[in-house]
């Protein structure tokens, strides 16, 4: 009798000793979860009052607010082009101005604050002219060249030192070989300051859009 008192004494501090350790572990996982639902909303909290901090990029729907934007890059195009930080390109819409060669009887359109003229290269029978930049005069005196030149061939006249025609050079240098009608125009980039006082960086700009521009060469009609 006393073993079975025994044995159901035990048997009551086991249920007893289950009980307290489910209630225990039941109370745990509401703790948890309670716990971790705070910590959850403090971070979401955290972040949101973070994100509001960051000021926020104005979005950027035109080219003028393309060309207004930090970080933009004008690219030497004609028509201009802007292309943002973030890689969203934006084509200009202003009028085109025209460096219009009365001699050759076409003109060459581009874009920009800058106004380009041009006279005929000496001793070069009409086939060549240098181009100057109107800003570039007024800044550093340059006022008979700055901009580049310009060359006017036949497709089987020599076009660089190397020999090549003017045909051959335009199928491996489009950028500077242009073709319209029976005439090819190959531009050439000044190979010296236009001033002592000159910027070359500036300078660059004036080479590179006319550079840019003479792939648009068209007549004058």
């Amino acid at each position: 009798m006393a073993t079975h008192k025994k044995r159901l004494h035990v048997a009551v501090g086991v249920i007893v000793t289950v009980a307290v350790a489910v209630v225990l572990a039941a109370g745990y996982a509401v703790w948890f979860a309670y716990h971790s639902a705070h910590l959850a909303n403090a971070s979401l909290k955290s972040a949101n009052s973070v994100s509001k901090d960051i000021p926020k990029l104005p979005q950027i729907t035109t080219f003028d607010g393309c060309k207004n934007a930090p970080k933009s890059k004008l690219l030497e195009t004609y028509p201009e082009q802007c292309v943002t930080a973030t890689g969203k390109q934006f084509t200009g819409t202003a009028q085109p101005k025209y460096l219009v060669i009365k001699e050759w009887g076409v003109k060459i359109p581009y874009a920009g604050d800058d106004t380009f003229t041009y006279q005929l290269k000496a001793a070069s029978n009409g086939s060549g002219i240098q181009v100057s930049s109107e800003q570039l005069a007024a800044k550093y005196g340059c006022a008979n060249y700055g901009a580049g030149s310009i060359t006017r061939l036949r497709g089987n006249e020599a076009a660089d030192p190397n020999g090549d025609t003017a045909a051959q050079l335009q199928t491996t240098r489009p950028d500077i070989v242009t073709k319209l009608g029976n005439y090819y125009y190959l531009f050439v980039h000044d190979q010296a300051e236009c001033s002592d006082i000159a910027s070359s960086g500036y300078q660059s700009v004036a080479n590179n859009t006319v550079k840019a521009s003479l792939s648009n060469v068209g007549p004058i009609n």
